[in-house]
């Protein structure tokens, strides 16, 4: 049984078992755990029987998720909701019968995402609206003495019969009533003048009481016609005033109300109902004419009232003598406005220590880096429903999701730096998103860049004899081993004997631990003598970047430290050299819109590309005013080129073949694994794609233009020429630019969509360095997910003709007999390209004038590639097949 912890967040769970001897394993699981909902129902309130409350001051928070539900309740006691699943309902109170009013709870629950379930319950006092009864002592009188006098008085309520009404004398000489409790009372008139005054007394059951004078002048002489009565007006006057002008989410507003008796009557009943706030308690409900009572009300913001102003009405009511109602009515406005929000994370690197890491500190392969972040709430508002996550790893749980102004929360992560992240640069990137109070979502990143990655390797050699002895004449063996010791991958190899020269190698890439072994005869002469016979030998690699690496031997003495170089200080003297490398300007399969550029860094440290342009115009005219070039601006970096290219290097011998059956052979280029994967930022490329994303839909994009497609970002298929520009506003470097009167491009194929790719990128932008892909070592697929006739993001491929060259030199055709069949990979049907050597003319995609044909058959197993050579003349065939990503099958074949 485990008890969650009170707060809510992810916890990882992990199960150790151990057995008997020692012996451990474990695994884990993380749980989510759900945190309970606050519901809050506002502060209690005071409203009349019957009267409309809007329940504004309702929330509901889920500190980990969200409400998916509220629910009212008044526990069934009468009222009822406009809408009891909204959390600022309205609630109409029921009447009550007790004179002291009744308490009612209203109850508001809320349900969050994951059906956890919070309440909370409100007061509300339901005043009992009592009406004070309606008396008339009738109208004053003129008698003479000793007349006998009758009373015509008048009493009601409203809300039902009277307690109690009766007569009081309240000045003058003592009159006996005939029935004090009687409306109509009667008496004599006293022997002498006097005033007499009577007041007519109504109590309600309720305990409230209303009363009525009447005036009785008793005179000797014959009483005058009495004047018109005077009418007295009534009348109440309201005035409300908010303690700001502006307020923002989650403040408190505070109102004043102040209610005068602006008549000349006593006013009864007063009351104040806000039609935002309900009922306002007042110190005072009767109010004497010019009196004056007041109250206050307070409302906080919430996200429902924006985006304002809060205007809100407040009407006072009140009732003179008679019962009949008087009212006056008023409002305020505050006008709304949000705080401002903001979100902010850094990134430092650490080592194992703890110690900080320089971008430029040397970093190997599988250290571990711990990032430590902080993030920071810049806003002025609170921030809820934060996540960081890391490009690398994934989501990163964190302590708390929520954060107050200002306030920052710090945890750290770690990574590991594999074979793949080399050359470099090490890129890793964490993004924090949060949500403020109006729901809008805040994101914030911060990228950090490690430059000093070693991909420098070591190698071990190892020479053995067949024998310790030997005579002139005797053919020795020598064994050599070779070992990657290191942690990268090694390439460019070459073994050499002070003896023996070059020795053949069964391959020349050799991955970390990994051993290749290799054999050599030698024949003792008499050269040799007297002896002893020792020789030395040496193998020499490159590393991912093109950095040296070297290690020495011979029979007499023990393997040597390698050594592990790599350039030294020297200034690259392609540093900052970026060169357009290949263009599909023919678009690509899926379509002739989706065109792309490449851009490439030669040398070994990155490229700013702040502030440069990519621009061109259409070829074959006259050259167009600058200010009408299409132009493209430029962002962000170009990482460095993973391979010295400083270093000079055998034309042809990144191309390594190795014998896979009696007719094939599997071509490889080996410099593409120095490129790095497809899906490395940092392989010193640089992809500008047309439209979108997906135009390269297995290359991420450096930058995306012209997504509506606009007809002036066109790659005309009649040529254009293309410059790059620094940011000072000068050539960098230019395409198809030799002959910029002259339509068309060098190179690429409009019906095959073929790019056009620079043969060296050392040398200039003439048409004979541009060439087209052949479609045989290719990288990249299309928007249909179709493979591109393309290298992107890859070392170019060299064209048809030095690929037949470099075949010719390294391998010897088989001797055709009619048929061959070879079994083919790759993705759907295969593409072939055939060349030949002494024939005129080669075909490709499987027919030629020659009379090559082919056919393929497809099996559960695999598909098989059948050539038929009986019709062929004479001559050295090489039938090339693509398979993945840089590679291809190679059939090199003759007929006699």
């Amino acid at each position: 049984t485990y008890s969650a912890p009170t707060v809510s967040g992810a916890v990882r769970m992990t199960l150790t078992v151990t057995d008997v001897d020692g012996g451990e394993t474990s695994d884990s699981f993380w749980l989510n755990v759900n945190s309970f909902p606050t519901a809050n129902a506002g502060s209690d309130k005071m409203i009349n029987e019957g009267q409309d409350v809007k329940l504004i001051d309702a929330s509901g928070i889920d500190s980990d998720g969200w409400i998916q539900s509220y629910e009212w309740s008044d526990g069934g006691v009468g009222g009822t909701f406009d809408d009891p699943h909204k959390l600022h309902a309205g609630y109409t109170a029921p009447s009550v019968d007790d004179c002291t009013g009744t308490d009612i709870t209203l109850t508001l629950t809320v349900t969050d995402n994951l059906g956890a379930v919070g309440s909370d319950d409100v007061q509300i006092h339901v005043v009992n609206v009592n009406h004070l009864p309606q008396v008339n002592a009738g109208d004053d009188q003129s008698v003479e003495l000793g007349d006998h006098v009758t009373l015509s008085g008048t009493a009601s309520d409203v809300d039902g019969p009277l307690a109690d009404v009766h007569w009081e004398q309240v000045a003058g000489p003592t009159v006996v009533l005939s029935d004090p409790s009687a409306l109509g009372a009667t008496f004599t008139a006293p022997d002498s003048e006097a005033t007499i005054q009577l007041k007519l007394v109504a109590t309600d059951t309720c305990g409230d009481a209303a009363s009525d004078v009447i005036v009785i002048s008793v005179s000797s002489t014959p009483v005058p016609p009495l004047p018109p009565p005077v009418t007295k007006t009534a009348k109440i006057k309201i005035e409300k005033v908010a303690d700001r002008k502006e307020a923002s989410l989650g403040e408190t507003i505070a109102y004043t109300y102040t209610v005068t008796n602006s008549g000349q009557v006593t006013l009864s009943s007063v009351s104040v109902t806000d039609d935002k706030l309900g009922l306002i308690n007042l110190g005072h409900n009767v109010l004497a004419p010019g009196e004056t009572t007041s109250g206050s009300a307070h409302l906080t913001v919430t996200i429902d009232l924006f985006p304002g102003p809060v205007v809100n009405k407040a009407t006072a009511t009140a009732r003179n003598q008679s019962g009949e109602e008087v009212s006056d009515s008023t409002s305020a406005s505050v006008a709304l406005y949000f705080k401002s929000a903001g979100i902010d994370i850094t990134l430092i690197a650490q080592d194992s220590r703890g110690f900080p890491i320089s971008p430029f500190d040397l970093l190997s392969v599988g250290e571990e880096i711990t990032y430590v972040y902080t993030i920071t709430n810049t806003g002025e508002s609170v921030l809820d429903n934060l996540t960081l996550r890391d490009e690398r790893i994934g989501e990163i749980p964190l302590s708390r999701t929520d954060l107050a102004p200002w306030e920052s929360i710090a945890g750290s992560f770690t990574v590991t730096i594999s074979e793949g992240e080399l050359p470099g640069l090490f890129s890793d990137t964490a993004t924090v998103t949060a949500i403020d109070p109006i729901g809008k979502s805040l994101e914030a990143s911060d990228t950090l860049v490690l430059y000093g990655l070693s991909s420098s390797g070591d190698l071990e050699l190892t020479k053995t004899c067949s024998t310790n002895k030997a005579a002139v004449g005797d053919v020795i063996t020598y064994t050599y081993e070779i070992a990657n010791v290191g942690k990268t991958t090694i390439t460019d190899l070459l073994l050499t004997d002070d003896h023996l020269g070059d020795i053949p190698l069964p391959t020349r890439v050799i991955a970390p631990g990994e051993r290749i072994i290799a054999y050599a005869d030698y024949t003792v002469s008499e050269n040799d003598l007297p002896g002893p016979l020792t020789n030395s030998a040496s193998i020499s690699g490159q590393g991912l970047a093109g950095e040296a690496t070297t290690s020495s031997t011979s029979l007499s003495i023990e393997v040597m430290e390698a050594n592990a170089g790599g350039g030294g200080s020297s200034k690259n003297l392609l540093d900052g050299r970026v060169i357009i490398n290949e263009i599909a300007w023919a678009g690509t399969p899926a379509s002739p819109a989706d065109e792309w550029i490449e851009l490439r860094n030669l040398g070994s440290i990155p490229v700013d590309l702040t502030g440069w342009t990519l621009c061109w115009y259409r070829k074959g005219g006259t050259i167009p005013p600058e200010d009408q070039w299409t132009r493209v601006p430029l962002s962000g970096t170009i990482s460095p080129s993973p391979i010295d290219l400083s270093v000079s290097r055998v034309p042809g011998s990144q191309i390594a073949f190795v014998q896979s059956s009696a007719d094939s052979w599997r071509v490889v280029d080996i410099s593409w694994w120095a490129a790095g994967k497809k899906d490395n930022a940092d392989h010193g490329y640089y992809l500008l794609e047309r439209r979108g994303e997906n135009t390269v839909s297995d290359v991420a994009s450096d930058l995306v233009y012209d997504r509506s497609t606009t007809y002036q970002y066109i790659l005309p298929d009649s040529g254009a020429v293309v410059f790059l520009l620094n940011a000072e506003g000068s050539v960098v470097d230019t395409a198809n630019g030799e002959h910029t009167n002259i339509a068309g491009w060098p190179a690429g194929d409009v019906n095959t969509c073929a790019t056009m790719e620079r043969t060296d990128p050392l040398a200039g932008d003439l048409d004979n360095n541009w060439h087209t892909n052949p479609g045989i070592l290719t990288s990249g697929h299309d928007a249909a997910g179709d493979r591109l006739i393309a290298s992107v993001a890859k070392p170019n491929s060299p064209s048809l003709d030095e690929l037949t060259f470099i075949a010719q030199d390294r391998i010897t055709p088989t001797q055709a007999d009619g048929t061959i069949s070879v079994s083919v990979q790759g993705e759907g049907k295969p593409r072939v390209q055939v060349s030949a050597l002494g024939i005129k003319g080669a075909a490709g995609g499987g027919a030629s004038a020659s009379g090559l044909s082919f056919s393929t058959h497809y099996s559960k197993k695999e598909a098989l590639l059948t050539i038929n050579t009986a019709p062929l003349a004479t001559g050295r065939y090489f039938v090339w097949i693509t398979n993945g990503a840089g590679e291809a099958t190679l059939v090199p074949f003759a007929v006699k």
